[in-house]
């Protein structure tokens, strides 16, 4: 659902955009939008257009093999809809949960010593990308206060990972 708020959310700012547009906004910030990949966007506008939330039109251009583009603005449908799906997201509260979860539930699968050398390359792999992040915090604050909260809540569940990993690795260390 986060896909379809975030499409009609840069929608809503009521500048008519492409699918590269939006497409090129979501690479600028980076990890906040990750996982809405080029094909998902043009899957999704197609989606929205044919449900009447967004309104597709065509305008002539010099760039590109086809001599056009195809441009997309809100409807009031998809306004409707876009402050329906910002309200419900704010009130519903998604439990994080990935594969290191079952990961960790079964660390007595493998040695003491291996899970502390995989944990100790975690911890790493996370403050790398915790430096990625920090940049992109920073293109963040620029795009607005807004963009720059929702790094900050990356950011601090990035810090509670770590945080967790340093307590972990320290009680595994202890009975090792």
């Amino acid at each position: 659902m986060h896909k379809i708020l975030l499409i009609l959310g840069l929608l809503f700012e009521g500048q008519p955009m492409s699918g590269y547009d939006i497409n090129y906004i979501i690479r600028q910030i980076g990890e906040l939008y990750k996982d809405l990949k080029k094909a998902n966007i043009y899957y999704l506008l197609d989606k929205l257009n044919s449900e009447g939330k967004l309104k597709m039109y065509i305008e002539q251009t010099d760039h590109g093999p086809q001599k056009e583009k195809f441009l997309y603005t809100i409807t009031d449908q998809g306004k409707e809809y876009y402050k329906k799906l910002l309200r419900e997201t704010f009130l519903d509260y998604d439990s994080l949960h990935s594969s290191i979860d079952v990961a960790i539930s079964l660390m007595p699968h493998l040695e003491t010593s291996e899970v502390l050398d995989l944990l100790d390359k975690r911890k790493i792999s996370i403050l790398r990308k915790k430096t990625v992040l920090l940049g992109q915090y920073e293109y963040a604050k620029i795009r607005g206060e807004f963009d720059a909260l929702a790094f900050e809540h990356i950011l601090h569940l990035t810090d509670a990972d770590l945080s967790w990993l340093e307590n972990t690795i320290i009680k595994l260390s202890e009975k090792n």
